[in-house]
């Protein structure tokens, strides 16, 4: 037990034995023999009840505090990694060229497929190109759909790579097709980061600009 607790304790104890004889309770009285263990488990109810009270006090501060420092912190550009690629060797820039430029085609027939769906939600498609975003070191291209993420980066070691997750994709198959025919498995790897997908893809469209988010036209052709 604490010893600021036993303190406590020992003080109720002290203040009731010391109330005793104006209330006409001896040291043995069976009435003070009663009050003093209520007095106790009084004492121990209340200094948990401020214990309690200080830790969440002390997390609430320290969580707003958090949350200002990172809200007043301002952000500095970085280096972008697909410039740094410009001083890798010969083959791996064509290398890079290649893989950036798969990505873009498969990108165009994707888009294409999305067309058919009749629901404009699940038509709905945001683009973001990291090339403008000066915050984002290795990202290059990226595109989410409510059953799909695609993204191309460059590494830190001056290599292009694709990224890929479906979820209840109805075109999953096509994709996994152009993939395997166009894409080998040492640039394009299927992830499994983004676990609640429904959710995150709301909160995409919450977080993104209205002028990355896109609805594609319906077209049964």
């Amino acid at each position: 037990m604490p010893k600021f607790i036993k303190y406590g304790l020992y003080t109720a104890r002290q203040q009731s034995a010391d109330r005793s004889p104006r209330l006409g309770l001896g040291a043995k009285s069976p009435v003070l023999a009663e009050l003093l263990p209520y007095t106790s488990l009084d004492f121990i109810t209340r200094a948990t009840k401020i214990l309690k009270t200080r830790k969440e006090n002390m997390k609430r501060f320290e969580a707003a505090d958090q949350k200002n420092h990172l809200q007043n912190e301002p952000q500095r550009p970085v280096l972008k990694n697909y410039k740094l690629a410009r001083r890798a060797l010969p083959l791996q820039k064509e290398l890079n060229n290649g893989i950036e430029y798969l990505y873009h085609d498969l990108l165009k027939r994707i888009k294409q497929m999305y067309t058919a769906l009749p629901n404009a939600y699940d038509r709905t498609v945001v683009e973001i190109n990291g090339k403008t975003d000066p915050y984002d070191p290795d990202g290059l291209y990226t595109l989410y759909t409510p059953h799909f993420y695609y993204h191309v980066r460059c590494n830190y070691v001056e290599k292009y790579e694709v990224l890929y997750q479906f979820h209840e994709c109805p075109f999953e198959a096509d994709i996994r097709a152009w993939f395997k025919r166009s894409l080998s498995p040492m640039y394009a790897f299927e992830v499994n980061t983004i676990k609640d997908f429904p959710k995150f893809y709301r909160g995409v469209l919450a977080y993104q600009p209205k002028e990355r988010i896109h609805i594609l036209y319906y077209s049964t052709t």
